[in-house]
């Protein structure tokens, strides 16, 4: 990098300029310097976590699938709930159906009656 021998402080120049000539040049290297510095370990990290993250991907998406096997006592517990379960909620429909059904049926002799 070459200095603008013009733009460095006079002997004869006032105490702010002189340090304000010096600022400015030191600012304007830091940023020529270091900004395509900074900008190019900012996108080297960034390919890098990029290729990690497609890694990891790959490996979790053409892993086999882990599924249970149907002959395992705790597989037959959990079916043996399920039905239960299926059954409750089974009994619960069947109780809201009916109980809608019959407001339903109320709600049609009101409107026949009416009539």
């Amino acid at each position: 990098m070459q200095v603008d021998h013009n733009r460095l402080p006079n002997v004869d120049d006032p105490f702010f300029q002189h340090v304000f000539k010096i600022f400015i040049i030191t600012l304007e290297t830091l940023f020529t310097t270091l900004a395509p510095i900074v900008l190019a370990i900012l996108a080297f990290f960034a390919v890098i976590i990029f290729i990690i993250v497609f890694i990891v991907y790959l490996f979790t998406a053409l892993a086999p699938k882990q599924t249970p096997s149907k002959s395992t006592p705790s597989s037959i517990s959990d079916a043996s709930s399920s039905d239960v379960d299926e059954k409750k909620r089974l009994e619960i429909e069947i109780e809201f159906l009916s109980e809608l059904m019959k407001s339903r049926q109320e709600r049609l002799e009101q409107l026949s009656k009416s009539e």
